[in-house]
Parts: C-alpha cells; sequence; structure tokens
C-alpha cells in the first residue's frame, strides 16, 4: 500500500476503535478514492471521526504527558500507558496513537512538529486548554458544549497541515462543521440522511450555503406533493454509497455528550429513529452566537503558521469550579499592577504582599484610609494579578472565581452573616458567603482565594468577625452550630480555617464608623493608603482619558487644579483619593462627547461643589486652609462663594457644607 493510502486509512480509525467499519471501507476502495479526491462528498467524509470517546479522551490526557517530547519515543510510552488504563493495544499502523494522533491535530489540540531529524510531540495551547478543564470536571461541564462546538467550526479540512489536501487547484473551501450548522439552523433545526447526502455533501464553497438550503427547502416540498420518480427524474437517485456518511459525520458534527460522556443531551439528536436529525433547540442561542463569527481562509498561511492559528487557545467562560494556578512572584504581580489602570506604588505593593504572605498560616490585612484611595480595587487587582495567566491582560470586570468581595453592613450583630445560620421556616442551614468560600478553597488547596471585606468598620467587627479571628489565631475549628440533628442531616458542625484563604479588609478613616479594639489590631496588620501618587496617576489617567474629547492642554488645566487642592487639604487630612480625580474626568469627557456646552472652567467648578467640597468641614483652627482655597478657587464662582462661606462660618465657630 502506498504512503498516500496508508494516511487515508489511519485517517478514519478513532482513539476508540468504533471506525472499523469507515476503515475497512478506505482500505477496499483506495484507488477509486484516490481518484476522486475531488468530489465534494470525498471531502466531507474526512471530516467525520469523533475524538469525543472516553478513550480518546484517556488517550489525550497521557499524550499531554510528553509535551515537547520526542514523538517516535512518546507514543511507545502512551500506548503502554493506555493499555494499563483500557486493555486495549493494536501494532497496526505504528500503534494506537500513531492512528489516534491525526484526529487530535483535526481539533488543533495537538501537532507533531518537526525540529531537524527528530519530530517533537507539541500540546498546542488550545490543547492545554482542553487539559486544564478536563482536570477540573465540574467546570469542564460547564464549558465543553461551546468549546467543542467552537473548537470543531474553527476547522477546515484543505488546510496546509493536511498534506493529503494541501495541493495546487485545490477547490474545496468549507468549514464543514460551521457549514453544516449554518445549513441546518436555515432549514428549520431538522435535516434527514438523504437531505446530507444529496445536498450537503456536495457544497464546496461556503458561497453555496445559502444555495443549500433554497434547494433543501425546495425538495422537501416536491417531496410532498410530487410523484416519487418524478423526484428522481429530477435529483436522481439517492446514492447511499457516497463516500461520505451522514451517521457518522452527525456523530462528531452532533457532539454527542450524552451517547460518549454520559454529560449533557447531544447537540444534534436523532429523531426517533427515521434517519432524522434534529438540532437541540436548548443550544440554538450558543450555535447562533457562534455562527455570527464567520471564519475566513488564509490561504497564504504555511503548514507552522496554521497549527499556530488553529492550535490558538479559545475565550472559554470558565466556571467557578475550574482549577487555576496562582503564581506569588512579587514581580509578576508587580507588572499586572503597573500594565493596568490602577494606581499604587510598587513599594505599597511588596507591603501589602509581604504582610499576607509572611506567616503560614495567617493572611489577614487591613487597607485603611480616606474613602477613594482604591483600597477595595486593589483587592480585586491583587487577586487577578495571582491569575494572570488565566485571565489575561488587565480588566476589572473580568470574573475570577478565586475572588470574593463582601460589602460588611451596619446591622451585623453576629457572624451568621459570614457563616451562615439554620433557617427556621425552611427547615434547613443556609450557608453564609465566608463558609461557601472556606468550602470552595479547602477543596483546591493549592490554588489561593481571596475575599475582600469592604468596610469593615461600618460595624464593631468583634460582633461578626470574632469566630474567625479565634480560629486564625488558634488554628482551631470555627465552630458553626450545636445541634446533633443537623449534624445527622450532614451540616458540618465545625470547619478549619484554610491557611489558602486571604483575607483583605477595607475602612474608611472618618467619624462615622467605629474604630477596631486592640485585641482586633493586635491580630491584623494595618496598612494605611490615604496619601496617592499624584505623578504616577497622572500619567495614568493622561493615557486613559486624552483624546477625541479631551485635549491634552485641557487635561492638565484640570489636574493641575485638582492636584493643588488635594495638597491644601492633605495637610489637614482631608484629601479625597483616585476615584475623584477619574470620576471628574469622566463628567468632563462625557460632557465634550455629548456636547452639553460646558466650559473646562464651569466643569471644574461643578465638580468641586459636587464631590469635594461637601466633605469639608472644620473650625477656626482651619482657617489657614480656607483662605488657601478661596485663593485657589477664585476662578470658580459656585466654589468659591461656598469656601467664603465656610469663612464666615469660621468667625464665630465650625463650618461645614451643609450649615
Amino acid at each position: 500500500m502506498s504512503t498516500q493510502e496508508t494516511q487515508k486509512e489511519t485517517i478514519f480509525a478513532t482513539a476508540s476503535g468504533v471506525a472499523t467499519e469507515q476503515a475497512s471501507e478506505v482500505k477496499s476502495a483506495s484507488n477509486d478514492t484516490v481518484q476522486s479526491t475531488s468530489a465534494s462528498d470525498d471531502y466531507w467524509r474526512f471530516a467525520q471521526d469523533s475524538l469525543l470517546t472516553q478513550l480518546a479522551i484517556n488517550m489525550f490526557m497521557i499524550a499531554c504527558q510528553y509535551d515537547g517530547k520526542d514523538f517516535d519515543k512518546s507514543k511507545v510510552l502512551i500506548d503502554q500507558a493506555y493499555a494499563d488504563i483500557t486493555k486495549k493495544t493494536s501494532e497496526r499502523n505504528g500503534g494506537k496513537f500513531q492512528t489516534a494522533i491525526k484526529v487530535y491535530e483535526e481539533a488543533g489540540w495537538l501537532f507533531r512538529e518537526k525540529t531537524g531529524a527528530d519530530t517533537i510531540l507539541t500540546v498546542t495551547p488550545k490543547g492545554r486548554q482542553v487539559y486544564a478543564l478536563l482536570n477540573s470536571a465540574p467546570g469542564f461541564l460547564q464549558t465543553l458544549p461551546k468549546f467543542l462546538v467552537e473548537s470543531l467550526m474553527q476547522y477546515y479540512i484543505d488546510n496546509p497541515q493536511n498534506a493529503l489536501f494541501a495541493r495546487e487547484g485545490s477547490d474545496f473551501k468549507v468549514f464543514p462543521y460551521w457549514s453544516f450548522l449554518k445549513i441546518f439552523r436555515g432549514v428549520g433545526n431538522y435535516i434527514t440522511a438523504e437531505e446530507i447526502r444529496r445536498f450537503v455533501f456536495r457544497v464546496k464553497s461556503m458561497d453555496n450555503i445559502d444555495d443549500c438550503v433554497r434547494e433543501i427547502l425546495s425538495f422537501r416540498k416536491k417531496q410532498k406533493s410530487e410523484d416519487p420518480a418524478k423526484l428522481i427524474e429530477e435529483y436522481g437517485e439517492d446514492d447511499r454509497k457516497v463516500q461520505a456518511s451522514a451517521k457518522y459525520f452527525i456523530g462528531r458534527a452532533g457532539v454527542h455528550f450524552s451517547d460518549k460522556l454520559n454529560i449533557f443531551p447531544a447537540l444534534i439528536e436523532d429523531a426517533g429513529g427515521s434517519n432524522t436529525y434534529k438540532l437541540n433547540p436548548a443550544y440554538n442561542g450558543m450555535v447562533d452566537a457562534l455562527l455570527s463569527q464567520k471564519p475566513a481562509f488564509d490561504e497564504n498561511l504555511s503548514a507552522a503558521e496554521w497549527r499556530e492559528q488553529y492550535g490558538e487557545a479559545l475565550d472559554a467562560e470558565f466556571d467557578e469550579s475550574v482549577k487555576w494556578i496562582p503564581n506569588k512572584n512579587i514581580n509578576s504581580i508587580l507588572d499586572y499592577f503597573n500594565d493596568s489602570e490602577y494606581t499604587c506604588s510598587d513599594l505599597q505593593i511588596k507591603k501589602i504582599h509581604a504582610s499576607l504572605n509572611s506567616r503560614g498560616y495567617k493572611h489577614f490585612v487591613v487597607l485603611a484610609g480616606v474613602s477613594g484611595t482604591g483600597k477595595s480595587m486593589f483587592s480585586k487587582v491583587y487577586a487577578d494579578a495571582l491569575y494572570k495567566e488565566h485571565l489575561g491582560g488587565f480588566k476589572l470586570e473580568k470574573e475570577n472565581p478565586y475572588y470574593m468581595m463582601v460589602a460588611v453592613k451596619p446591622d451585623w450583630m453576629d457572624s451568621s452573616h459570614l457563616l451562615g445560620y439554620y433557617n427556621i421556616i425552611d427547615r434547613k442551614w443556609v450557608n453564609g458567603p465566608l463558609l461557601e468560600f472556606i468550602l470552595k478553597a479547602r477543596k483546591e488547596p493549592d490554588a489561593i482565594f481571596v475575599m475582600c471585606l469592604d468596610e469593615m468598620n461600618l460595624q464593631r467587627v468583634e460582633y461578626y468577625f470574632a469566630e474567625v479571628l479565634s480560629s486564625i489565631e488558634s488554628k482551631q475549628p470555627i465552630m458553626l452550630h450545636n445541634d446533633a440533628e443537623l449534624e445527622k442531616s450532614g451540616v458540618l458542625k465545625a470547619i478549619v480555617f484554610p491557611s489558602n484563604l486571604f483575607i483583605i479588609g477595607t475602612i474608611n478613616v472618618d467619624d462615622t464608623v467605629k474604630m477596631f479594639s486592640d485585641k482586633v489590631l493586635d491580630r491584623v496588620d494595618v496598612i494605611t493608603m490615604s496619601n496617592i501618587n499624584l505623578s504616577e496617576h497622572r500619567s495614568r489617567l493622561g493615557k486613559v482619558f486624552v483624546g477625541e474629547y479631551l485635549t491634552a492642554e485641557d487635561f492638565d488645566e484640570v489636574y493641575n487644579i485638582l492636584e493643588n487642592l488635594y495638597n491644601i487639604l492633605a495637610g489637614y487630612h482631608m484629601q479625597f483619593g483616585y476615584r475623584t480625580f477619574k470620576e471628574i474626568y469622566e463628567y468632563i469627557v462625557y460632557n465634550n462627547k455629548e456636547g452639553l456646552g460646558f466650559s473646562i472652567n464651569e466643569c471644574i467648578d461643578i465638580n468641586i461643589m459636587q464631590k469635594v467640597l461637601p466633605k469639608i468641614k472644620g473650625d477656626e483652627k482651619h482657617r489657614d486652609m480656607v483662605e488657601q482655597l478661596s485663593e485657589l478657587l477664585k476662578p470658580y464662582s459656585e466654589s468659591h462663594d461656598v469656601v467664603d462661606n465656610f469663612k464666615q462660618q469660621s468667625e464665630i465657630g465650625g463650618f461645614h457644607f451643609w450649615n
């Protein structure tokens, strides 16, 4: 048998061995196939083998352990490990993995790459993504349908990696799975095997898809009204021996989750065993979203470039159960902060990082300062920095399953708001957010979970956090309840606080909150964040806001007045934070974009009135501050009038905005 014929045979034998029938078909008709590779049904045949079998996945998981290793040596070891698990061996065509690897290459999960005289087995970023998902079953289940269907939709047969088809003059330009699902949706979410054979398998170009839909719909109408003999005269006999098999193609395009892994309903279901298939309506939204992104050919790609492009990781929607690996390297964390929109000095980040990580069991810090200095935001950016390899670039709204923020309420009188309580009406235990996070952290001891307790001093910490503080210090379990019946029903009576759960608390320093007791202060590192880095903050804000709706000159004018205002107030511990700078610029950009007509001076005046002056108060000791404010704010009439009122009030006692 020729090399080309052997290649053809191996394409059909999947890791599970379910394609024996197909492989024998190819062997018996190999000479005919070589002559007829221009027929589109023959091309479609080469996109019909399934890799979503338990055995195929077992083999893939084994193969991932040999990433970057010599292929010829690795395939022997992979076959040995596979045989130990499945008790299945094969010497045919170089062994099981030699046969199965074509399927994984078509999926873009791994490739064989020539490096000099050697052939190296390389797992792609997409393959590593699959491996990570498979190692975290609950997350994989959530992500599985979209991930696999999107991956299949990106595949096209006539690619430069596929030596059988990559040749001059090839005219088969179809992404088979994307095209098939596009046709499926166009013809009413059901299709017959005959329609697949007659029409779908004859499509050779993406431009033919709409024509195919029209032909199928027309064929259905004629089937109802015309004599079968007339249909045969018009369309010819239904050739059930076409090279491609509707049954096997549906098996892969339909991603039969339930048949193969016993997880989800199939994407495409057999409608009563009548050779009619229907698209599961539960997946309509997912399919339509993927179909809205039409794939495109790039005929100039080399085989290496195609492998790199097709093997790129997908933008999978990870479930909270997906296991990520944290990176605690301080340089990696600093790089993430520096690439973000968040302003914090390297020194401050190092201080907080050291306090969180220097004690083996206790990871608890409190960030203190005036409102708006980025205390709460720090906790999210820090948690994201630990998992930046999984989250990609900075984007604050990206969901991080290892981060949780809980806002403390003034009415918290006990720990039930965090740990949970017994609901006497429903007669069941209800977990609190901290207990839920503790349970997750205990399941993944190699991960780091970060919880932010926001505005901790809105209530006395001892009221709602005493049990947790004691557990952290004593390393004893947290008592949840003392009810024997609850314990019998499976509710934990006590739980140990995990050493991989970091607590970052925040407190605002003003007279509306309750200060920490010495007992609490003795158990936590308090880090002040009231002072902000003005020069670095100017640079970061400039990158964000200078552009179409704000000139560099206007940006500087605004920043200069705000910086001077900040410096005056900082001398009396009344300064504002990063948030105020940012929101004033957002207001100005919106004004300019929407054409509201306020001048820069008016925007500054309005925002100082709305965001800065309402928080200022004092007495005769602050007269010097008021004089400085009066001088600074002369160009801003409304703000200047308020400060003049401060002057008058200070002469007879205290002053504040609302007097």
